[in-house]
């Protein structure tokens, strides 16, 4: 008896909605999932409910808001810039301490070797 499980269709644009509202909840962080997603899936419904209003759909795929800043807060703004500023620059930078002028000191300087060079070898370099 071998496993068989039912092929069960996936809806046009859920993948989408699914990828789109896990994004929003790894990026945010909610406390409360449950709350976020009641917020979040009610937004997307009323914005979806007024382009459908305006604008008569001619497929079923789901839209999604794209919210400039007129329309954002305060506070969604700030949290953008803060999102974009965590991925420009490193915190830090590990390495070792480098002295120009202990360079120059005569006293420090190993004897340097010379591997002297044939004509030919001169040449290809």
């Amino acid at each position: 008896m071998g496993d068989s499980k039912p092929d069960i269709p996936i809806p046009d644009g859920l993948q989408k909605l699914m990828q789109d509202f896990v994004v929003t909840v790894l990026r945010q962080q909610p406390e409360d999932v449950l709350t976020h997603a009641a917020e979040y899936f009610t937004k997307l419904k009323d914005v979806r409910d007024a382009q459908s209003d305006s604008i008569e759909e001619s497929s079923s795929s789901v839209k999604f808001a794209v919210m400039d800043e007129e329309t954002m807060d305060d506070e969604e703004i700030m949290r953008r810039m803060q999102e974009k500023q965590k991925y420009g620059r490193r915190k830090s930078v590990s390495a070792e301490g480098y002295d120009p002028d202990k360079d120059d000191d005569e006293e420090n300087e190993e004897e340097k070797i010379i591997h002297p060079k044939t004509d030919l070898q001169e040449q290809d370099l």
